[in-house]
């Protein structure tokens, strides 16, 4: 990271760094624009990625894993966005440190233990209810906050599996195969209470066929006390979506910048499946994009409907060869004075939505800077130098 470069896209002022990897490092960082939110960067190196084999896959999966689980007890990751040479993940900053600073100072009272306890179990039930396993939950991987609540982190070793599967196979088999031919000595402290030790006996049973599954956790007479679960991510953002939007979504810039370097492709992560789709880059205020393609799809003859979250929906009046042909544009904010319009086709035939593009691509040009794929949005940059908002490219 240039020393002298501490602005990134626009968003966050990078201060002092926290830690540091074999291929990343942690800053400390701060949004420029909303509340001033302090955020956590983590800065990985490109080409070191592609240089070892498995790291591409290892971040692939750990970005896809955390996007499914948002839960008051985990790390939130805020954002993904990338340059030429660099991966940003912005992640929730957690400002008390790990649980195993606190640990190695001395015993904890049970109530305490209880209430870490609760906190880790329910985010674990969560991501199990994900398909998501984490695989490395230690006390260096327990972080807390502010107000002494756990946070879980560091999802890069996780594993996922498909919801209608009921195991993680490979664990399982691995672990199976290892059973018996590794022992669990060990030896409670006096201060134990006897829940405590029946509770902490069954998690240490070496067979996991044999071992205390989640479900029977929960249900445990010493985790039942006082155990009050917190509200799920999900229905946080039920209560969220009740109000209109008054900016475009910022745009998750990590694949379309990325997708201009050749050697990393992420793009599988963003979206189920190959979307027949165009994507240009814009200077115009989003409302003026939005006022634009109104006009010039309306002009085509074409129904449209723009709505609160900055998204114009557009269909044909005729009958094509598969239906009719519909699409939907959004605006994306990447950063200031910067948006990404993303035209999709939502149904109808690919050669109609093709000749559609071709007509309607020049009549967008006065608010159109490049078009994704064209030789300047790959060479070229809102500065005209090769950097986006003082983030080195």
């Amino acid at each position: 990271m240039d020393e002298e470069r501490r602005v990134l896209f626009g968003k966050y002022e990078m201060g002092r760094l926290l830690g540091k990897g074999t291929f990343a490092k942690v800053y400390y960082g701060k949004e420029i624009t909303g509340g001033g939110e302090s955020v956590a960067i983590k800065v990985i190196n490109k080409d070191q990625v592609l240089k070892r084999q498995g790291m591409m896959e290892q971040i692939k999966r750990e970005i896809s894993i955390m996007k499914l689980v948002r839960h008051p007890n985990i790390v939130e990751l805020k954002e993904v966005m990338a340059t030429k040479t660099k991966i940003f993940f912005v992640m929730e900053f957690v400002r008390g440190g790990e649980l195993f600073d606190k640990v190695s100072k001395g015993k904890l009272h049970e109530d305490a233990s209880r209430r870490y306890f609760h906190q880790l179990i329910s985010a674990v039930d969560f991501c199990h209810s994900r398909g998501v396993s984490h695989r490395d939950l230690k006390p260096e991987n327990l972080l807390l906050d502010e107000s002494g609540d756990l946070k879980i982190s560091d999802f890069g070793l996780s594993s996922c599996r498909s919801r209608s599967s009921t195991t993680d196979c490979s664990t399982r088999s691995a672990e199976r195969r290892l059973t018996w031919r590794r022992r669990a000595d060990f030896e409670f402290p006096p201060w134990f209470s006897p829940e405590s030790r029946r509770l902490v006996s069954k998690l240490l049973v070496v067979d996991p066929d044999r071992r205390i599954s989640v479900a029977e956790i929960m249900r445990t007479p010493w985790l039942r006390e006082n155990f009050n679960p917190p509200p799920l991510a999900f229905e946080i953002d039920d209560r969220e979506e009740t109000e209109p939007p008054v900016s475009p979504k910022s745009f998750n810039a990590f694949e379309f910048i990325s997708s201009m370097s050749s050697g990393f492709d992420l793009s599988s992560l963003f979206q189920s499946e190959r979307k027949v789709q165009s994507v240009f880059t814009s200077r115009s205020s989003a409302t003026e994009i939005m006022e634009k393609i109104e006009t010039v799809t309306k002009e085509m003859d074409m129904n449209v409907k723009t709505t609160k979250d900055f998204r114009v929906k557009v269909e044909g009046k005729a009958e094509g060869r598969k239906g009719r042909l519909s699409m939907t544009a959004e605006v994306f904010e990447v950063a200031p004075e910067m948006s990404v319009v993303e035209f999709c086709k939502s149904a109808g035939d690919t050669l109609e939505y093709n000749r559609f593009y071709e007509e309607v691509r020049p009549a967008l040009n006065d608010i159109v800077w490049s078009w994704h794929g064209d030789n300047s949005a790959v060479n070229q940059t809102p500065d005209g130098h090769g950097t986006v908002n003082n983030a080195t490219l």
